[in-house]
């Protein structure tokens, strides 16, 4: 058994974890919008008297020294702040021994040092668990080993709590958290799931430490309600201007294979920005923009990977390495990662994107894979080597380079469009390291390709509320900067045509919460059709009528002059009366009282 903040505490913190653990089933102490704590960006949410409970017990200093008047209780939690978290709050020795390797110079190596010598970590890459990863954002999964391991506890016998786990390496974990009545799974009220790979914020965090420390809450007066009833929302508005459903098509996505006139001018037709490979729609531009003069039309250019076949004649020193010198590779493709430090990378890169443009007449490039999909564990065969630090690279490291590429490709096409890959979704684009906001830096569009949902996850797997609601304050920043985003959300599972629409209403739905005039959206549900139309993206909903709330019920809405968006991103039915004469996407009318199920949007028209 680990020592915690005093014998005495031990007790306590056990039995306050056991009722706390699972947080987005916890009903949370409510705040004032308004109020004066010690951090600016939590005004208003339910975890802020928590929040505030760990900066008075000196758990937390904020995200952003040396200001630090920000928590970020939206971003994930990192391993490493979730070091330097346990380690203030439970007061775990330190240690004399360098645990870990890819640590050295962090912040937080000191907290990595001491959790691993009270053995509640092993490291983060079995078997030799030489590396910590610190920058990698905690799961649940993740979670429930830490806790199993830090509180000792009993193995759970032969067990399944939960039917989500099954595959998972911390099942046996997450078993001895359900046996202890830590958890009680993740989507009440039938809690038969334990969602293990969705990501802890750092809110929740406040939430689990606060409550099993048994820390003070002291919740400040409530604000008045509002005059429509509605409660507020600390989210900036987005463009109160913008428009319906404007939407883009990522052509590259169904191969390099050319296309016939008619279906290119259709293409132009149906959508505002397209992005294909260099020969698909080849000697149609001209075609194409006579259907549409505002269509914008790139040919796509891999940033960060060599071509495949053309990779013999680059030199060595443009290839991305590990420290022992062994090329990196993408373990799904078998193409190589090159160094986006290289200069000579850069050029080549400029060269290709203006080669293509001046070739077939496109109206600039896309850039691909400028995030920092490389470093994420499992996407290639050895982690990437920064020679220049004498480490692995950092998510924050990698990012600077690739807006240098970018950069790099814009200034050898003046006039061209160049836009790119790489903000991820909205975990991504908030997260305290390595945040993908950063890519703005380098160019005025970007795409975020794992919109509410990635393209795997399962049917009726949803991210919690936290995280999709990133999603839209995503779309939101985007807005406020002036820039161009347009998003994607997948869905490359077996589904029935049901689960099928329910998940576009749904990615439709969240989109036109948060969309500014520049946004855009495209929802694909078979990979071999990504330019296919649907009715739905033809809708009239008017502009929106300002920003998005959330409304007393618990849902999220936004209204638009000939329309309402509301959004259900939790795990219980929500029903608000909403007035007279709408119509649903199908065209029928809906009751003036409307129950919105979970994980549900009600895209709606009144005529």
């Amino acid at each position: 058994m680990i020592l915690h903040r005093g014998a005495n505490r031990t007790l306590a913190v056990i039995t306050l974890l056991i009722l706390t653990l699972f947080v987005s089933a916890l009903p949370l102490a409510q705040s004032s919008p308004g109020g004066a704590g010690t951090f600016v960006d939590d005004d208003g949410s339910a975890q802020e008297p928590y929040i505030e409970a760990i900066a008075v017990e000196g758990i937390t200093t904020g995200c952003n020294p040396p200001a630090n008047d920000r928590y970020c209780p939206d971003r994930g939690l990192t391993r490493a702040e979730m070091a330097t978290m346990l380690v203030r709050a439970l007061d775990f020795p330190a240690s004399s021994t360098d645990s870990y390797a890819d640590d050295n110079g962090s912040v937080h190596e000191s907290a990595i040092n001491s959790i691993s010598a009270a053995g509640v970590t092993k490291g983060c890459n079995p078997p030799s668990n030489s590396q910590y990863c610190p920058d990698n954002e905690l799961t649940r999964g993740q979670m429930a080993a830490f806790v199993a391991r830090a509180f000792d506890l009993p193995p759970a016998g032969n067990s399944d709590s939960f039917a989500d786990d099954n595959s998972s390496i911390y099942e046996g974990d997450i078993e001895r958290l359900a046996a202890a009545g830590i958890t009680a799974g993740c989507n009440p009220p039938a809690n038969d799931r334990y969602c293990p790979d969705e990501q802890l914020t750092r809110g929740q965090m406040a939430v689990f430490l606060a409550r099993a420390l048994s820390l003070p809450i002291l919740e400040p007066p409530p604000p008045p309600p509002p005059p429509d009833g509605s409660t507020t929302t600390t989210t900036p508005p987005g463009n109160p201007d913008a428009s319906g459903v404007e939407v883009w098509g990522p052509r590259w996505m169904a191969g390099t294979s050319t296309v016939t006139r008619s279906r290119a001018v259709a293409d132009a037709r149906n959508f505002e920005l397209l992005v294909a490979h260099e020969k698909t729609y080849e000697g149609h531009i001209a075609a194409m923009h006579a259907e549409n003069p505002d269509l914008v039309v790139l040919t796509y250019v891999n940033a960060v990977y060599a071509e495949p076949g053309k990779w013999q004649s680059y030199p060595d020193a443009w290839f991305a390495k590990n420290k022992n010198g062994v090329r990196v590779k993408s373990t799904q493709f078998g193409n190589y990662v090159m160094d986006v430090s290289n200069s000579a990378w850069w050029n080549n890169r400029a060269d290709k994107c203006k080669e293509l443009i001046n070739g077939n007449g496109y109206d600039g490039c896309f850039l691909d894979l400028l995030g920092t999909g490389p470093l994420v564990s499992g996407q290639s065969n050895v982690m990437p080597f920064n020679s220049a630090t004498g480490q692995d690279w950092t998510y924050q490291q990698w990012m600077a380079q690739t807006i240098k590429l970018a950069n790099r490709v814009e200034s050898r096409v003046p006039g061209a469009v160049v836009y790119g890959n790489g903000l991820g979704s909205g975990f991504r684009y908030f997260r305290s390291s390595g945040a993908t906001s950063q890519l703005w830096g380098g160019l005025d569009g970007m795409m975020a390709e794992v919109f509410v949902r990635s393209a795997k996850d399962g049917v009726n797997s949803y991210r919690n509320e936290s995280m999709w609601k990133q999603d839209v304050d995503m779309l939101v920043d985007a807005a406020n900067r002036g820039k161009t985003i347009y998003v994607t959300a997948k869905l490359w599972v077996s589904a029935s045509s049901a689960q099928t629409n329910k998940w576009h209403e749904y990615a439709l739905g969240t989109f036109l919460l948060g969309a500014g005039s520049d946004a855009l959206f495209t929802f694909l549900p078979d990979q071999s059709k990504p330019t296919e139309d649907h009715a739905w993206w033809n809708i009239d909903i008017g502009s929106a009528q300002g920003k998005y709330f959330k409304t007393s019920q618990g849902l999220y809405q936004r209204n638009y002059s000939d329309g309402l968006v509301l959004v259900n991103p939790t795990g219980s039915s929500k029903t608000i009366t909403i007035g007279s004469g709408y119509k649903n996407v199908w065209g029928n009318s809906v009751s003036s009282t409307l129950t919105v199920q979970p994980h549900t949007a009600r895209v709606l028209t009144k005529p």
